[in-house]
């Protein structure tokens, strides 16, 4: 339009008033949903403001990947396949000698409820898990003989910058040489006490207990036939192969079981060569479900134990020494401290400065470290009793240290140091801690505990 029409230009002026209010409108919309944004994240507990969306960006060009230290939880469950016996059932239903295609190990577990039942079964995130699984920068070495390793039934061990791996070989798949040059190295003989969950915590699981060999008749399908093809996938001559997996998507102070299969290709799909029953159209077959672990404890971040009666008592007689430890989801590295509290107390407290273990060499570190449990002592009991008035006889008697805490979601829990210093799972963090700060001035070459190399017996757990 030409500025000499006005009334080209009156236009011009009122179409620009309604794009400065269309901006305005749009302004004042993104602003109401920052202060939303904003609400929803102080209501939820977190102490900054949510942050920004970002503008989107163009791509940028692909460059190096960058490592990363990441600290994770995890269940490792370990087991034995007869792998003699399935091809045995393959060769009897195909009638010529075959190899079984593996899939993967199906995996499935359940939760401990509050009601003390547990819930339905349900698949572990296999697609979160191989997001860090396909992803590890290093791998830890395996002690299992290689021809008891088919890729799609033993999930990699990652290499750790924090904590060990204990009991996620099978023994009696160790070659006997392995175990020799382990053992010399550690020191010391017989098979390490637990196995790993948070990267220092080892003994979170229960003593395993017998179980049936997972789908050892897993190929026993009435009816197959057919010649397969020929075998350009991974397979072995061995007689019995193992089976791992890792679930990084446990949640702490959760209890769960567990239960596993594993999954073949149909190697009669798309045949016709058949007998007119067999199933032809399915991708793939599954095998028998084991039988369900024992329930795995995953411990919590922050966890309180009784150790003893207060060392400085004097002041009050109902105080009490708690050891509290602490995970570090930042590091991975799970860190101990004592300290001293009586009825009405929060159990710990923020550290500016704690030593923590390095696995580059380079000495022990120094790190913020927040102990706060959230647990309140409400009452304690036991310690050194008088004994009763006996004539001619004085004296005291040691009785157990138990304390009474009210935790962050108001329920009651009683922490007894007849059981807290005997806990399996403090003593391994303990040890591990110690140990690895120990070991800060030695850049790290293996994450395999001490003693037998993270050895386990052939059950599924």
């Amino acid at each position: 339009t030409s500025p000499a029409d006005p009334h080209a230009s009156g236009r011009g002026r009122r179409r620009g008033d309604q794009v400065a209010a269309a901006k305005k409108k749009e302004e004042a919309k993104k602003e109401a949903e920052r202060a939303a944004a904003k609400a929803k994240a102080l209501l939820a507990g977190t102490e900054t403001e949510a942050p920004k969306q970002e503008e989107a960006q163009p791509a940028a060009a692909a460059g190096p990947f960058k490592e990363t230290t990441k600290g994770l939880r995890w269940v490792v469950l370990t087991g034995i396949l007869d792998y003699k016996k399935l091809r045995e059932n393959y060769h009897n239903a195909l009638k010529v000698p075959a190899y079984p295609h593996f899939k993967q190990l199906e995996v499935e577990r359940q939760t401990l409820q509050s009601d003390g039942s547990w819930s339905p079964w349900e698949p572990v995130d296999a697609d979160r898990n191989h997001t860090i699984l396909d992803n590890l920068p290093e791998v830890e070495e395996e002690y299992a003989a290689r021809e008891s390793l088919l890729d799609a039934l033993v999930d990699p061990l990652p290499f750790l910058k924090a904590g060990l791996w204990q009991r996620v070989h099978v023994a009696r798949l160790v070659p006997k040489e392995k175990i020799a040059a382990a053992t010399k190295v550690a020191g010391v003989p017989g098979e390490s006490p637990g196995t790993g969950s948070h990267p220092t915590d080892s003994a979170a699981f229960a003593p395993p207990r017998p179980s049936t060999e997972i789908g050892s008749n897993f190929a026993a399908t009435p009816g197959m036939a057919g010649a397969p093809e020929e075998a350009n996938f991974q397979h072995t001559e061995a007689e019995t192969i193992m089976l791992r997996s890792l679930d990084f998507t446990v949640e702490p102070d959760r209890s769960y079981r567990f239960r596993a299969r594993v999954v073949v290709f149909n190697p009669n799909r798309d045949r016709e060569d058949v007998s007119p029953e067999v199933d032809t159209k399915a991708v793939e077959l599954h095998g028998p479900w084991s039988e369900p672990t024992n329930a795995v404890t995953m411990p919590a971040d922050v966890t309180v134990y009784v150790v003893r009666k207060g060392l400085s008592a004097t002041r009050r007689n109902d105080q009490v020494q708690f050891d509290v430890t602490r995970w570090d989801r930042r590091s991975g590295i799970s860190v101990e401290k004592s300290f001293e509290a009586w009825p009405g107390e929060i159990v710990g407290e923020y550290r500016k400065s704690v030593d923590v273990p390095s696995s580059e060499g380079t000495g022990k570190k120094s790190a913020s470290i927040d102990f706060n449990s959230h647990e309140v002592v409400l009452d304690t009991s036991g310690g050194d009793q008088l004994l009763p008035p006996i004539p001619g006889a004085t004296g005291r008697v040691s009785v157990p240290v138990n304390a009474l805490l009210v935790r962050a979601d108001g329920s009651v829990i009683l922490r007894s140091q007849s059981f807290d210093v005997n806990d399996e799972v403090r003593k391994d963090i303990v040890d591990n801690y110690k140990r690895e700060l120990e070991g800060s001035n030695k850049k790290r070459e293996s994450s395999m505990g001490s003693s037998y190399p993270g050895a386990s017996h052939p059950t599924s757990r």
